[in-house]
């Protein structure tokens, strides 16, 4: 198989998000590499909702997950994620970051934990071998805060629709998927992305 990059933008209160990093965490293809990217829905001052997604997207949703067996429970609350985002740019200098990632998402979609809480995540990083002092103090200085806004800012600039958003590929002929994807969907999108590279050029 080809070499492929997927640049994911999403975020930890997104349940769509977690369908889909949930997804491409069931995948093992060789030449797949990940970059995850800050999409943070509701940033400060913007208010928060009441809820996730309204009832009909809902239950949609948590079809797909119950297909897919990925456990989904409705939370009832909203937090704020930037805190998650720059825990997660902390795991990734320590090359857990898909590890952390998949037990932020676990926190607040399974436990309904307040993952806008340092202490939450400090917790949450402990049991995937980090350091919850180091990560805290990295926390409390807002040492990753430029790095979680200038994903904000690339996002404007590609237009991401919403999340997540997927981009297979890079540069002009990167492939764009936005929304919730299970791995059987994501599998087919990459071989079909693959297969499609692959193909020589039509000279006629």
């Amino acid at each position: 198989m080809v070499e492929i990059r997927i640049t994911v933008f999403s975020d930890f209160s997104c349940p769509h998000s977690y369908v889909t990093e949930s997804g491409l965490r069931r995948i093992r293809e060789p030449g797949l590499e990940i970059e995850y990217r800050a999409f943070e829905l509701y940033p400060e001052p913007y208010p928060l909702p009441d809820r996730p997604l309204e009832p009909p997207e809902w239950e949609a949703l948590k079809r797909l997950a119950e297909v897919a067996e990925i456990p989904l429970t409705e939370p009832g609350f909203v937090p704020r994620t930037t805190k998650s985002h720059e825990a997660s740019r902390f795991a990734r200098e320590k090359d857990c970051e898909a590890e952390l990632r998949a037990r932020i998402f676990d926190a607040y979609w399974i436990d309904g934990r307040d993952i806008g809480r340092i202490d939450v995540l400090t917790s949450v990083a402990e049991g995937v071998g980090l350091d919850p002092d180091e990560l805290k103090i990295a926390l409390d200085i807002d040492r990753y805060a430029d790095e979680v806004a200038h994903d904000q800012d690339v996002a404007r600039h590609l237009r991401v629709p919403g999340s997540p958003t997927l981009f297979i590929g890079t540069g002009a002929s990167a492939r764009v998927v936005v929304g919730a994807r299970d791995a059987r969907q994501l599998r087919h999108l990459i071989h079909d992305t693959a297969r499609s590279w692959a193909q020589p050029p039509d000279d006629g």
